[in-house]
């Protein structure tokens, strides 16, 4: 389903920019006048750049779907269940807009902030040498200042997706429960999703390296004369094969970040409220056929605030 995805948003992504393009490039090409040629030339560059704006978002929607279904196959898997993408689809019913609109949200909020940058940037560039001057120095300091907020937010709010599709609550209450859930393993959640993202992009440049020394050499061994046809017959293979490799490749990364977020949720559930209590005694009640006597274990901890796992522990079975 991840290669489904993620295929789909390259190649819509691909009809919507050229589609835009080309009726661009076509208005452009019969533009008469030089003012008039001015006015349509800018209109066409803000069409492409809004055409640029619904990729994004069928790719944050389609994300964002992966990672709820990844969610509930790790808690399911957990129990020992394998499911369906049918049935993981059902579980997640009701629970996919919710995330979709938080992920489209925090987006939204991130582009407001590189907005801003730039436009602070922008209106310091204009006010001659000094304020170019400036202008780099408040770039420089402001992203940098937006590195560092923005992986304390993401770690903050790493186990969001998680709390909505698995506890069920609602957008404002996840991020607050999120925030309490990271509290005191900040830097060994960013460690670990840094860790994870650092090991995927050197395996994807590695998967991509044999591509682009054949991208180079190989032109020189088919078409030596420079055959034109030879050569757009080239381009268009290497172009293709890249398409697919990253297909791939994006569709693993998705899957193996989603997990991994997925895991360092139930980690720090079972370390801070006992979560393995809960889901060793729904295992057991359902070798015994009680399972569905019980509650979701995993939404289970919301209804009252939870001991310590070792008090836990320790109480007595007859108390």
């Amino acid at each position: 389903m991840s290669l489904l995805l993620q295929g789909s948003v390259l190649l819509l992504t691909l009809v919507v920019v050229s589609v835009a393009a080309f009726f661009s490039l076509s208005r452009i090409d019969f533009a008469t006048g030089s003012e008039a040629s001015d006015e349509i030339v800018a209109g066409s560059i803000g069409m492409i750049l809004l055409s640029s704006l619904v990729p994004l978002a069928l790719s944050l929607v389609a994300t964002a779907v992966m990672q709820g279904i990844i969610v509930l196959e790790v808690a399911r898997q957990s129990l020992g269940e394998k499911l369906r993408f049918r049935q993981l689809w059902a579980l997640a019913r009701g629970r996919i807009l919710a995330l979709v609109g938080y992920s489209l949200a925090l987006t939204a909020v991130l582009l407001m902030a590189v907005a801003i940058v730039i436009g602070l940037v922008a209106g310091l560039s204009v006010l001659g040498s000094a304020g170019a001057l400036a202008g780099v120095a408040l770039a420089l300091l402001l992203g940098a200042a937006l590195v560092v907020l923005g992986a304390w937010i993401s770690t903050k709010l790493a186990f969001v997706p998680s709390i909505l599709m698995l506890e069920r609550l609602s957008v404002r209450e996840s991020v607050a429960r999120s925030w309490r859930l990271s509290t005191g393993a900040f830097w060994k959640i960013l460690g670990i999703l840094l860790l994870v993202a650092v090991i995927l992009n050197v395996v994807s440049s590695i998967a991509g390296a044999p591509l682009q020394f054949v991208a180079v050499l190989l032109p020189a061994l088919v078409a030596p004369t420079g055959d034109e046809t030879a050569i757009i017959a080239l381009f268009v293979a290497v172009t293709v094969v890249s398409l697919v490799l990253t297909i791939v490749v994006s569709a693993v990364i998705l899957v193996v970040q989603s997990a991994t977020t997925a895991l360092l949720y139930l980690d720090q559930r079972i370390r801070k409220e006992g979560l393995d209590l809960e889901l060793a005694r729904y295992v057991e009640a359902r070798q015994f056929g009680g399972a569905s006597e019980l509650a979701d274990p995993y939404a289970a901890r919301m209804a009252a605030p939870a001991a310590s796992p070792a008090a836990q522990r320790d109480a007595s079975p007859w108390a």
